[in-house]
């Protein structure tokens, strides 16, 4: 999976720390991330098997209405929420995936996502009743290229969040 930096936001990786080298699909990463969080545009490969993730930090503060990217997604769920024109990350998977979950932590705060990929666009406001904060999660993502929006239900609205993509 490769991952883009927006110029909004700071990478950490979930793995192994500063650097790393894995054999394959796994992970591999070769210089410091501090350094690496300060060049752009910023590419981590990584496969997410057996539990792996990644995450990064950012700020919302769109004012572009994500309806207007897609009223309802695939499974006929509304896209709410005010984000960026043009996405906050892309990743691509190289291979299919049986598992994945993109979720944003935001201590609650009212955040949403937007995912366009092979198969269509997956939106989400709430992860579910408990918590404001927005999670897609789902079965069988084919290989290919997925286009990340992370919005505010409120115009304009400046959230700090920390989105985690991770085979759970």
């Amino acid at each position: 999976m490769d991952l883009k930096k927006g110029q909004k936001s700071r990478w950490q990786a979930g793995l192994l720390g500063a650097a790393a080298i894995a054999i394959g699909p796994l992970m591999v990463l070769s210089t410091p991330l501090k350094a690496l969080a300060e060049t752009l545009p910023l590419t981590l490969t990584t496969a997410l098997t057996n539990g792996g993730s990644v995450q990064v930090t950012g700020v919302t503060a769109g004012r572009y209405s994500l309806t207007q990217l897609a009223a309802r997604d695939r499974h006929r769920k509304l896209c709410l929420g005010f984000g960026d024109e043009q996405p906050d990350y892309t990743f691509t998977l190289s291979e299919p995936m049986p598992q994945l979950q993109i979720a944003l932590d935001s201590s609650g705060q009212d955040t949403t996502l937007l995912v366009q990929g092979p198969l269509g666009v997956s939106c989400n406001d709430n992860a579910d009743r408990s918590t404001r904060d927005a999670a897609i999660s789902g079965e069988d993502w084919s290989e290919g290229t997925y286009r990340v929006w992370v919005g505010s239900f409120n115009s304009g609205e400046q959230l700090d969040y920390t989105l985690r993509i991770s085979n759970p």
